[in-house]
């Protein structure tokens, strides 16, 4: 119907233009304004139609464009049924525990449509198909054997396993890796299993927003509802207690599992999950990577690509762009991740020969006190769940917080000092999939304690034509964190003159520098225009 409508538009406006210059005078504005009405139309629906190919892949209803697709085509004994049947996994992070895509996969779903119906949804913890995994290496020894880990998961094992894949803060490269792990390991337990089409990754945030739709869930075995107020406690601890047993800790998700897809999916409620999935995909709390062309095209579409900017995008063109992006990946070996605070200044500064220098403050403060503890209390005990020994307490957030930062600079910048830590401890390191600079050292934060750490550097380009200089600085989320609080200060010599700033929230304060402040739940662009004084 939307190529029809398209259709006829086009024709029309093509009509328009044939008899515009024998319209009466007195009736030309009316039908300049109907004519711009149908051209922004056509436009919509152009992008509409564009994104119909990757949808209808996605759920199962068109052909699919990968490698091996295409040579499925050629197998004449393939029903038209199992070609447009299309595998999706979607990784179950959990950001109390971060990761650079957001967080720890401590399960997946593995789900199947055909022809826009869902044939397969099942949930399995992450652990049984690393377990299998790792059994079947040990019983053919040497044979096989896991990739080495990169550094920041060398610290918590000495394997790579599919729980550690999303290690790249960009998920075209953490989402494929995810493809690929799910695919050798799982190829161990069944040899000719489908393979997989398309990872997504969402955070346990998510589940929050879809309580909230679905309103208290009554579960079989549980003394009291599930809500939105109280599935993060309840949840961590039944399957950190193990509650549901050593063999299946994690069957209160899969009992969830069909009970929120009942309710979810019923009419009152489809319009606050689609603007809710809306909401979150703005807030980088969704993302996707394909091995489809058309589905990810979808999701560059939709800006769920989950994209890090590389060094030479077209994005990130301009000679005399800034850049930054914290990540941080934990080592903690708890959820203590679920009660930081972290805040993140920006400073640059411009000197009278164009050169800029930055000055990073991140500050993390960990919020976990008495209080914290009486409320999981509180909210476990309609459930039955009253004993709470300290070592769990500690595995639940009190622990101490450890992180491994990488703060992402432009390629070139050298580090020039640094305060509370010793220049020695951060190293300068080259992500090859990125072909990115950043900063690398480690951040361990006390329970009721706030840790900083400032660092400077100087960029390799400056800001040296004598007439105009544009600065552009531009700022990525970490995919599926809890918003940080974000400060961004300008600072330049007097015979530069600010022209023009975007966004117009840029403040001056009475030393003439600018300041603006943001909750960073998604990317950020600033551009300055700066002219010189000439007197």
């Amino acid at each position: 119907k939307m190529l029809e409508i398209q259709e006829t538009l086009t024709t029309s406006l093509k009509n328009f233009n044939a008899i515009k210059n024998d319209v009466p005078r007195h009736y030309r504005a009316v039908m300049e304004k109907g004519v711009q009405v149908m051209q922004s139309s056509e436009k919509l629906l152009s992008s509409a139609n564009a994104i119909f190919p990757g949808l209808m892949e996605l759920l199962g209803g068109g052909e699919n464009q990968s490698a091996e697709s295409t040579l499925a085509k050629a197998d004449t004994s393939t029903s038209t049924a199992a070609k447009n049947t299309h595998r999706t996994l979607i990784l179950l992070q959990n950001s109390d525990e971060i990761r650079p895509t957001g967080g720890f996969i401590g399960s997946f779903i593995n789900l199947s449509a055909t022809q826009g119906r869902i044939e397969n949804i099942q949930l399995e913890d992450v652990y049984d198909l690393d377990g299998y995994y790792e059994r079947s290496l040990r019983i053919q020894g040497n044979a096989i054997t896991p990739p080495s880990p990169p550094s920041e998961i060398a610290r918590l094992t000495n394997y790579w396993f599919f729980r550690d894949s999303n290690f790249s803060p960009d998920f075209r490269v953490s989402g494929k890796k995810a493809l690929e792990f799910f695919e050798r390991e799982a190829a161990s337990r069944q040899p000719n299993q489908q393979k997989a089409n398309t990872v997504i990754a969402v955070n346990h945030k998510m589940l929050r927003d879809i309580l909230s739709i679905t309103g208290p869930i009554e579960i079989p075995g549980l003394a009291s509802a599930l809500s939105a107020d109280n599935y993060r406690e309840v949840l961590s601890y039944m399957i950190e207690t193990k509650r549901s047993g050593t063999q299946d800790p994690k069957k209160i998700l899969k009992d969830m599992l069909p009970i929120i897809q009942k309710r979810l999916f019923q009419g009152a409620n489809m319009a606050q999950l689609q603007q809710m999935l809306l909401q979150e995909i703005v807030q980088k709390n969704i993302y996707g990577y394909s091995r489809s062309a058309s589905v990810q095209q979808l999701f560059t579409t939709l800006g769920m690509d989950g994209t890090l900017l590389a060094e030479n995008s077209n994005e990130n063109s301009d000679k005399n762009t800034d850049y930054l992006a914290v990540i941080a990946s934990s080592f903690s070996a708890n959820k203590s991740d679920a009660y930081i605070k972290q805040d993140i200044e920006h400073d640059t500064v411009i000197e009278h020969n164009g050169d800029i220098y930055d000055q990073l403050t991140i500050k993390r403060t960990h919020q976990w006190s008495a209080a914290t503890l009486q409320r999981w209390k509180k909210v476990l005990k309609p459930f039955g769940f009253t004993d709470f020994p300290e070592h769990w307490e500690k595995i639940f957030g009190s622990g101490e917080n450890k992180v491994a930062l990488r703060v992402y600079i432009p390629t070139g910048s050298q580090l020039t000092g640094a305060d509370h830590i010793p220049l020695e401890k951060i190293q300068t390191m080259h992500d090859p999939d990125l072909n990115r600079s950043y900063f690398s050292f480690d951040m361990i934060t006390k329970p009721g304690e706030t840790a900083t750490i400032k660092i400077r550097y100087k960029l390799a380009h400056a800001l040296n034509n004598f007439f105009a200089n544009t600065y552009t600085f531009n700022i990525q989320k970490q995919l599926g964190t809890p918003a940080s609080t974000f400060t961004k200060h300008m600072a330049f010599n007097d015979f530069m003159k600010l022209t023009q700033a975007y966004p117009a929230e840029f403040q001056t304060q009475s030393d003439g520098s600018l300041m603006i402040g943001k909750p960073l739940h998604q990317d950020y662009r600033f551009s300055l225009l700066f002219t010189r004084d000439t007197r």
